[in-house]
């Protein structure tokens, strides 16, 4: 993969308080709230369906690369972006291998710190169709 270019149609959360906390047996475990799992769920649909329309294969970025962002928030509420960055990296370090159908075993990053160089430009307000285009090119 030396680019792949994707749009996640819906308002994009923030990762960094997303996130539920629970102790057992003295080992405090983290896990994401129902609605980061739904958005993460949904989007991965939609990027499993742009590989699979387009014909490409599964292979993990495994070489830094840069991310670039465009954002159409769906309100006014002002949100975090490395919140959503945050967000957006946990994605592609996501796989559900668990699913059936899913026809990889493998993230599309192998570890978000390969992602180098972000460049993040809000392009204003869609109330009808809030989305973020993210294009992922090797360096």
């Amino acid at each position: 993969m030396t680019s792949f270019k994707f749009c996640l149609i819906g308002q994009l959360p923030s990762g960094k308080n997303q996130v539920g906390i629970s102790t057992s047996g003295g080992k405090i475990r983290r896990y994401p709230n129902a609605r980061f799992v739904k958005w993460r769920t949904f989007s991965w649909e939609q990027i499993r369906g742009k590989r699979l329309a387009d014909g490409l294969s599964w292979h993990t970025l495994e070489l830094p690369a840069s991310v670039v962002v465009d954002y159409w928030p769906g309100d006014l509420i002002g949100r975090d972006v490395p919140g959503m960055m945050d967000a957006l990296c946990h994605l592609l370090e996501w796989c559900p291998v668990h699913r059936r159908g899913c026809p990889c075993q493998l993230p599309i990053v192998r570890n978000d710190k390969l992602l180098v160089n972000w460049s993040w430009q809000n392009m204003g307000l869609d109330r009808e169709n809030p989305r973020v285009n993210i294009e992922i090119k090797v360096i």
